[in-house]
């Protein structure tokens, strides 16, 4: 179920018929047709007309309030599905389907396949889903929509035996849930969107996420979200997928960024996440405690981690930029050909990769060309006393270019427990061919620091909706600009190291802002103000 877009990327919704199109207004009456001069006013009456098969459109009015449920029990058509969405004035506020008091049940209740959901408010007050939708739908496009305030937004509820597929939500805002934004066993061909999910989970706990993908599903996309204020994870995935693609996504102040692991029934049936690709994203201020994470890859076979941003301006702990985690007592752990390259792991982080339980990896994972300026470790490969060394070709490194804050090439560079190397050390241990340690000068004048407005920037991605413009805080807008504040210019030398000429000759002149096309320039005006606080004393 593909539709075409229009020229500001949202989805052209099919056109019903007249014969085929049941309106509803609050200025309505049940015991009219349902013809657009003539609406009903109940979603239940219009409901009660629906015929399955004949893939009816159930469209509410622009503006108007309802306190009804939505149960979507009448399947549509591959060529013509169910709609239930909105008519009116676009530039008047979406229908609004509101918490029933002392009913907490899920107010749109997805029961058959084939259907689309699209420019609905959803506004909960604490109680059950905004949607759900049973074991074994398939062909569901949910878009334009906000879930705010409920328990969980969106449950979807895939079985072993009866997946849920071919589920697609775009441009979607999803906030102040209690629990889960998106919760999602056995979901395949899973797509999700340009959506907005922020503060999803209460503030003090790491157990609740914005995304949480658990137990199976094949072929799951992520792109261009902005994944926001998560109380845990801004994407936790434990499903052990096939072909996960997560693509130009902003992570911002997550407790933690992002997973790629499994449950332990998955790992009792030796599943593994293969082909696993993580391209483009940019991850800012994760983590409020100690411990806190970026990436998080624990069991994989094939798994990409390339030109991702990862930006810590926050007081490092115990925080990895990517983390390569060991098992849980009892797990076996498969770790093996993965490729982490090009990315740029910049500021206060602990370490800048960690690998738990080495015994346990390869072979064929590559690490190359990556920049790691970090305030502590740039690799720690914590276990191999406990656990026994490395196998021969479990990593190998290559050209990585190193920056360890502030300090010299005399003290510890990284670690391979227990014992902690200088620079030339550790380059001579792993064989990292062509890396150099370098002070890393990039284009926001050599700050770590990257200190966004983030209450500003999560209320302009919020007013996202259709017949409005398009916000500046999107993710591509974000990543674009984070992309551009940390342009490596300049390679100068480590105080006590020799003096190498860089790579490649740098530029003279500070780097030029892309033109409005390729970045809007309001949107690095306020990049610019993130930083600014930085900037205030110099």
């Amino acid at each position: 179920m593909t539709l075409p877009r229009d020229s500001q990327g949202w989805s052209i919704m099919p056109k019903h018929g007249p014969e085929l199109t049941i309106y509803v207004s609050m200025d309505g009456d049940d015991i009219n047709s349902g013809s657009h001069i003539r609406p009903k006013r109940t979603i239940a009456a219009a409901l009660s007309v629906v015929r399955g098969g004949n893939a009816d459109a159930i469209l509410l009015r622009r503006g108007d309030t309802w306190h009804e449920g939505v149960v979507l029990d009448r399947a549509g058509t591959p060529d013509l599905p169910v709609l239930f969405g909105a008519y009116g004035d676009e530039s008047l506020p979406r229908p609004i389907l509101h918490e029933i008091p002392d009913d907490a049940r899920t107010r749109i209740a997805i029961l058959a396949p084939y259907q689309i959901i699209a420019d609905i408010d959803l506004v909960g007050a604490g109680g059950d889903n905004a949607l759900g939708m049973s074991a074994g739908v398939h062909h569901v496009h949910v878009e334009g929509c906000r879930m705010a305030n409920w328990g969980m937004g969106w449950r979807i509820n895939g079985e072993v035996a009866n997946p849920c597929h071919h589920v697609t939500m775009r441009r979607c805002v999803v906030a102040d849930n209690a629990g889960l934004g998106l919760w999602a066993p056995y979901v395949d061909d899973l797509l999700i969107e340009g959506c907005v999910y922020d503060q999803n989970g209460p503030g003090d706990s790491n157990r609740h996420h914005n995304i949480y993908m658990g137990l199976g599903g094949e072929r799951q996309t992520y792109s261009g979200n902005i994944l926001a204020r998560g109380s845990g994870y801004g994407l936790k995935t434990r499903c052990a997928t096939t072909d996960m693609v997560v693509e130009g996504n902003l992570f911002l102040a997550n407790q933690f960024g992002l997973t790629v692991a499994l449950d332990h029934d998955n790992l009792g049936r030796g599943l593994i996440n293969a082909n696993t690709t993580i391209r483009g994203n940019a991850f800012l201020h994760t983590g409020r405690g100690k411990g806190a994470w970026a990436i998080e890859a624990v069991h994989f076979d094939g798994l990409t981690i390339t030109g991702n941003y990862m930006v810590q301006p926050n007081v490092s702990g115990y925080k990895a930029a990517i983390y390569l985690k060991g098992p849980h007592e009892g797990e076996v752990v498969r770790r093996q050909n993965s490729v982490i390259s090009d990315n740029i792991i910049a500021g206060q982080w602990g370490w800048g990769i960690r690998c738990d339980r080495g015994d346990l990896s390869g072979p064929n994972n590559i690490i190359s060309d990556n920049v790691i300026q970090v305030d502590k470790t740039v690799f720690d490969g914590f276990g191999s006393a406990n656990y026994g060394p490395y196998p021969p070709g479990a990593f190998e490194f290559e050209a990585n270019t190193y920056d360890r804050i502030g300090k010299s090439l005399g003290e510890t560079w990284c670690r391979l427990s227990p014992d902690d190397m200088t620079f030339d050390v550790w380059v001579a241990r792993v064989g990292d061919a062509d890396a150099i340690a370098r002070r890393v000068v990039f284009a926001n004048d050599g700050l770590p620091d990257f200190a966004i407005d983030i209450d500003a920037f999560m209320a302009d991605a919020r007013t996202m909706r259709r017949g409005l413009p398009m916000p500046l805080a999107t993710a591509a807008n974000a990543v674009a600009a984070v992309a551009a504040a940390f342009t490596v210019i300049r390679l100068d030398p480590v105080e006590d190291g020799p003096v190498v000429d860089p790579p490649v000759d740098p530029p003279t002149d500070p780097p030029v802002d892309p033109p409005a096309s390729d970045l809007d320039t309001a949107m690095m005006a306020l990049v610019r103000a993130w930083h600014t606080a930085e900037h205030a004393n110099d």
